[in-house]
């Protein structure tokens, strides 16, 4: 079975978009992740404009969509492997809206936004609306939940955020106690939200946020919900719950580079070197919370700064709750991103590749092509050249670019190593295993 991906782009409001897949000629979509930072997603979809029917009256248009304000529009983009199983891959709002005409032809450049791009700029209601939570994710979910910006309805009469913890940092009965907590109504906040994401929130512990779609809110008609996904301390993803959607499930990949087995993926390329981008050896955190002591802690690792020389993890107003929690956030920083390991740090598919492998899996192509299913465990097994056999580094999915142009679709990942960033495993076949000396 050969594969076959064929895309969607709609334009519009929530429930009645309009299909404009036959105009697009190419696209590009970047969702990258990125620690203790708002992850900013894009789309940039370019249209044939050939018929005039998308230049704004403004500019002398009298086409079909003339009167239409672009900067208002949601866009839906999805994708359908085999005709059977769909994938959202990334939903948003216009952000740009750029024509290029040079009198004989004619294009649009769009350029899409996620939902917490776009939350980013609004200004927060009063702290007290906030509360505390236990953790950075936790308080996460509640700020963009109850912040209360005028997002577009898409057409709906009203519309709620959705920001979905699927770590385990809000489940107590699974026997995890945070060790990063935020007390929101201890400090004095800053103006807009992603001042206060970025600047104390998500550095309270370490965290990660991202969009994942637009969909109805399966509470009340005529609403619609921007879903986001939280990723907090714990870091591994807990099953899908009442609590978290079933399409953000835990799952994992496994990429080979030649004869998959079914459930695999066979990719082109892969990159490997140190992981030098997301390398601290020092940290210095400092809160703002209001408690006795000491608010700066401070740690490093002096083997590792002899060795690479230094570079410093900073934060300066971070919402940790106490002495305690603050000089854990200090030392965990070094700990988990102190280490230089050599690993693979992308590797890359096309279609036209996995349609040259018959076993390849529909269903494993759609899951990884879906916005949801980005800081999942994956696979990576190649034969380095010379090598007598193949060798398999686990990794983490942090984040993708997507060309897709009529015919081709290109999908990049970026990979950090597991061994860095995922909590004890038990049925890891590599990582934790007795008498390989994983531990010192």
């Amino acid at each position: 079975m050969s594969l076959a991906v064929e895309w969607k782009v709609e334009i519009g409001d929530y429930s009645s978009p309009t299909d404009f897949t036959d105009r697009v000629t190419g696209m590009t979509i970047q969702q990258p992740l990125r620690w203790m930072r708002i992850s900013n997603h894009k789309a940039v979809i370019t249209l044939n404009n050939f018929d005039g029917a998308l230049t704004p009256a403004a500019g002398g248009g009298a086409g079909t969509y003339s009167a239409v304000d672009w900067l208002s529009q949601g866009v839906y983009i999805s994708a359908t492997v085999n005709t059977t199983d769909t994938a959202e891959v990334f939903h948003g709002v216009v952000s740009q809206f750029e024509l290029i005409d040079d009198g004989t032809s004619s294009t649009v450049i769009l350029t899409v936004v996620d939902v917490v791009t776009l939350l980013g700029r609004y200004q927060l209601q009063p702290p007290n609306a906030y509360g505390s939570e236990n953790s950075s994710a936790a308080a996460i979910d509640r700020i963009l939940t109850g912040a209360g910006p005028s997002l577009p309805t898409l057409g709906e009469t009203g519309f709620s955020v959705g920001a979905f913890v699927v770590t385990d940092d809000d489940y107590p009965s699974g026997g995890f106690t945070p060790n990063y907590r935020v007390a929101l109504d201890d400090a004095v906040l800053p103006q807009y939200i992603s001042e206060l994401l970025v600047g104390q929130v998500m550095p309270a512990g370490l965290s990660l946020v991202w969009a994942a779609r637009i969909k109805d809110t399966d509470v009340a008609p005529g609403l619609i919900r921007y879903d986001v996904i939280c990723v907090g301390p714990q870091l591994n993803r807990v099953a899908a719950s009442g609590i978290i959607p079933t399409y953000a499930e835990p799952t994992s990949f496994t990429f080979v580079e030649d004869s998959p087995a079914a459930g695999e993926l066979t990719f082109t390329r892969l990159e490997m070197g140190y992981n030098i981008d997301d390398r601290y050896n020092s940290s210095s955190v400092t809160t703002v919370a209001t408690y006795s002591g000491t608010k700066t802690f401070a740690y490093n690792d002096p083997n590792l700064i002899d060795t690479y020389g230094e570079k410093q993890y900073r934060a300066t107003q971070t919402l940790n709750a106490n002495e305690t929690s603050t000089a854990s956030q200090a030392q965990t920083m070094v700990n988990r991103f102190g280490p230089v390991v050599f690993t693979v740090n992308k590797i890359e598919l096309t279609t036209a590749n996995l349609a040259d492998n018959p076993s390849t899996s529909k269903e494993e192509l759609a899951k990884l092509l879906d916005a949801a299913n980005l800081w999942q465990r994956c696979d990576v097994e190649y034969t380095p050249t010379g090598a007598a056999g193949s060798i398999t580094v686990e990794s983490i999915i942090f984040g993708r670019q997507i060309n897709a142009q009529p015919g081709r679709t290109s999908i990049v990942l970026d990979l950090v190593p597991a061994e860095l960033f995922t909590s004890f495993i038990l049925n890891s076949s590599t990582l934790g295993v007795l008498d390989t000396d994983r531990l010192g």
